[in-house]
């Protein structure tokens, strides 16, 4: 039937070949077992940008966490990051989709940080404690971040639509999207020759600023537009599966 089509579809969606440059999925992440802690979460993508932590600022890795599938969890303070990364360097936009939940941390609760500090993040997804996701970006120059909130609590699909060059700036909650009123910063350069690090789970410079405690099952990043059909079978894969199928 048409469910179980689309269930088929989902679960064959290759994002790496569909153009991903970042593409992290608890499900790929071998070797542990229940309560281990992550010391690595390996990128699906070719560009293989690995996210590391040590020490007891590691996640914890659990199984069998949502839809049967595993999941990284964050207490407050531990975070996962890269070093520095041409990730989104020299592009017109940045898109990001992911699957994750926040049970407490900080006002600002950092799913995905792309940026040298919250001010500067090229692309951003949080949720607020006042119950809120946000996605956030930036011109890619000196003009300041922006960022649009709606409501969202509880797991959820998640996503920011950044474009640099349209200056247009988007929420995506479990497919319904939230545009910034009054556009994303429309002036300005659309590019950028600094290379910046990535965190998930809090601030990049600093795992004591804008903490999550909760959960990541999946997340992938774009450095151009994906296609809307390509989008929708990105939101399918989530909702029946809550992974990202990187082989």
């Amino acid at each position: 039937d048409h469910l179980h089509l689309m269930h088929r579809r989902a679960r064959f969606l290759n994002l790496a070949n569909a153009g991903a440059v970042a593409c992290y999925d608890a499900r790929w992440l071998t070797g542990l077992a229940n309560n281990d802690l992550v010391s690595t979460w390996t990128d699906r993508s070719a560009n293989a940008i690995s996210l590391t932590a040590t020490g007891t600022l590691r996640p914890t890795y659990n199984t069998a966490t949502l839809a049967g599938q595993p999941v990284v969890t964050f207490a407050s303070g531990e975070w996962i990051k890269t070093g520095s990364t041409t990730l989104l360097k020299n592009v017109s936009a940045g898109f990001a989709y992911c699957v994750a939940t926040a049970t407490g941390g900080d006002s600002y609760r950092t799913i995905l940080a792309l940026g040298t500090n919250n001010n500067l993040d090229r692309i951003a997804i949080y949720y607020r404690s006042s119950g809120n996701a946000e996605a956030g970006g930036r011109r890619l120059d000196s003009d300041g971040y922006q960022f649009v909130s709606a409501t969202a609590s509880g797991w959820n699909i998640l996503g920011t639509e950044a474009n640099y060059s349209a200056a247009t700036l988007n929420l995506v909650v479990n497919g319904t999207r939230t545009a910034r009123s009054g556009g994303f910063q429309a002036s300005g350069s659309s590019s950028n020759t600094n290379s910046n690090g990535m965190s998930f789970g809090a601030f990049f410079t600093d795992h004591s600023v804008d903490r999550l405690v909760g959960s990541i099952a999946a997340l992938s990043i774009f450095s151009a537009a994906p296609s809307g059909a390509l989008v929708k079978r990105i939101l399918h894969s989530y909702a029946f599966s809550f992974k990202l199928f990187c082989a």
